[in-house]
């Protein structure tokens, strides 16, 4: 989440438009996001899928587009310039020039909190992406984006009054501190031909040419280790500072091989049906008024025998199919206007079979002392995988996530219960869990190759900890909801990794395999900080419900 703070004077003038409190949160509620309004001050926060809104200036143009009317904004152009690029661990480079009709003046402390929320959300601190802002007059070209050795970098960082080592950068500095952890090994400088380092990416600036109220042309360079990330954040840079001035893109010029400077302002382009449009609003519209408001969400739009043509602006990384569009269309368009259907089928309502079971088996395991989570389906492989000795394969990535901590489906429940206790060591123990709940496993026979499947999961983490215990709990719940009689335990080194040799196995129920169990191993309780001996056992409550 972004959180963008001021006040109703402040974005009237950046809109040119007049609109109480109301129609802010009008607007803001239309458009899904959430506002917090205290006398004039005005809070908006957005979501992190949406780079581009991560300012006032940003968020003036979506408001302004909800309006129907198209804000101002400054031209958008290319130049070349003397700046050469050599390859360094952080090879992802673009650059850019704000050109201000006058001195950034009160703007100043805009143009740092975006360069702070660029580096936090969409640079991830600085990991995957990092800007610098220079006063582009006190530059003296040409300019070189290289590595150079430790002992040779020397220079005042930003907001010192004297001359720093490398050394003394990193350990006697804030940013070094703070960030000297994503240094890369061989030290990376912006430096101009006789020698004067202009800055340390990602750390810090040199404070010879840092931007103040009297700045009136901004050079701007965008680093990182991730393509996507650097070019998230300059689409997300162009479409805030072309508010304040003109933008131009600056064509670099490529040193060595294995380097990347590509970046394209074009538009995407989408075929979508008009009858497809309609059937997930659910009422006939007129294709007309689809167009209509689809170009004053600043799409390019041309109709032809039931298609539209869709051009995405550059700057909407977040609209990856035909489906996103119409989300927006629906925004713009207004909940509020759809016409209610009219019920057509009458049923008396019920619970599924799986929820009543679930219910059932959370009754008996909540009897026997456990306490029952409700772990997030959305994970990462560090702790699905890495932290649990279990292999990256068959799982449920996420294509376009935008955290590092949000990367995949969960394909079991166990690990998320230890990373809970991990979380939660000041917590009393012995600490006894269980989690139901919807996996995503791999399965050929679907068309997205993947399927949900019910899971039971039960951990006891504690000092008396033992197979038996567990074994015993998950004998007595299986006999009373499922009448198992037959449960056995067999052989199995499928998990060879995640438990101690000899200490776990198969489930078996009257032969079908259901599950595992096992007493953790002491490596994998090292991962997760776990102290105490630990068993858990996985159910696969599909298996059962099908029996």
């Amino acid at each position: 989440m972004v959180m963008i703070s001021t006040n109703r004077e402040e974005m009237n003038a950046i809109l040119g438009m007049k609109l109480s409190s109301e129609e802010y949160s009008n607007l803001s509620f239309r458009y899904g996001l959430d506002l917090d309004i205290n006398e004039d001050t005005i809070n908006f926060e957005t979501t992190s899928d949406r780079a581009e809104l991560i300012s006032k200036y940003g968020l003036a143009r979506l408001l302004s587009q909800l309006k129907g009317k198209r804000m101002k904004t400054h031209d958008i152009e290319a130049k070349s310039l003397p700046v050469y690029i050599e390859r360094t661990d952080r090879p992802f480079v673009n650059c850019l020039l704000l050109r201000l009709d006058r001195e950034v003046g009160d703007k100043l402390k805009d143009l740092i909190e975006i360069q702070n929320k660029v580096d936090l959300v969409i640079g991830r601190k600085r990991r995957q992406a990092a800007i610098g802002l220079f006063d582009y007059d006190k530059i003296r070209f040409p300019i070189r984006y290289k590595t150079k050795d430790k002992g040779d970098i020397k220079f005042i960082p930003l907001g010192y009054a004297e001359e720093k080592t490398y050394t003394e950068i990193m350990n006697g500095t804030e940013a070094g501190m703070e960030y000297g952890n994503i240094a890369p090994d061989k030290p990376i400088v912006w430096e101009m031909d006789d020698g004067k380092v202009m800055a340390l990416p990602p750390i810090i600036n040199a404070d010879a040419y840092s931007i103040s109220r009297q700045t009136k042309n901004i050079f701007i360079d965008i680093t990182g280790r991730s393509k996507k990330a650097v070019n998230s954040a300059t689409k997300a840079l162009i479409f805030n500072l072309a508010v304040i001035g003109g933008v131009t893109v600056i064509k670099t010029r490529l040193e060595s091989k294995g380097i990347d400077t590509e970046f394209d302002l074009s538009a995407r382009r989408f075929l979508l049906k008009h009858e497809f449009v309609e059937e997930l609003v659910g009422e006939s519209l007129d294709h007309n008024t689809v167009s209509a408001l689809l170009k004053d969400a600043d799409y390019g739009v041309k109709f032809d025998r039931g298609i539209y043509a869709i051009d995405v602006p550059f700057y909407r990384d977040d609209v990856i199919n035909q489906t996103d569009i119409v989300d927006d269309f629906l925004r713009f368009y207004g909940i509020s206007n759809l016409k209610p259907a009219p019920i057509t089928t009458y049923t008396t309502g019920g619970k599924l079979k799986e929820t009543e079971y679930s219910e059932l088996i959370s009754d008996r395991f909540v009897g026997l002392g456990y306490q029952e989570l409700d772990s997030n389906v959305l994970t990462n492989e560090a702790f699905q995988f890495d932290r649990t000795g279990l292999k990256r394969e068959n799982y449920a990535k996420l294509s376009e996530s935008k955290s590092l901590e949000i990367s995949m489906a969960r394909k079991l429940l166990f690990p998320e219960i230890l990373r809970f206790i991990s979380s939660n060591l000041n917590r009393k123990f012995p600490q006894k869990l269980f989690d139901i709940g919807y996996v995503v496993e791999f399965d050929q026979a679907s068309d997205t190759s993947f399927s949900n499947k019910l899971h039971l999961s039960a951990v006891y983490s504690g000092l008396d900890a033992n197979f038996s215990d567990v074994k015993a709990a998950v004998k007595v719940v299986l006999y009373d909801i499922f009448d198992v009689k037959d449960l056995k335990i067999s052989e199995d080194d499928g998990f060879k990794d995640t438990f101690i040799d000899g200490r776990h196995g198969r489930i078996l129920c009257d032969g079908k395999d259901v599950g595992f169990i096992g007493e953790v191993h002491p490596r994998v309780l090292n991962g997760f900080n776990i102290n105490f001996p630990t068993t858990l056992a996985e159910i696969y409550l599909d298996e059962l419900l099908e029996g």
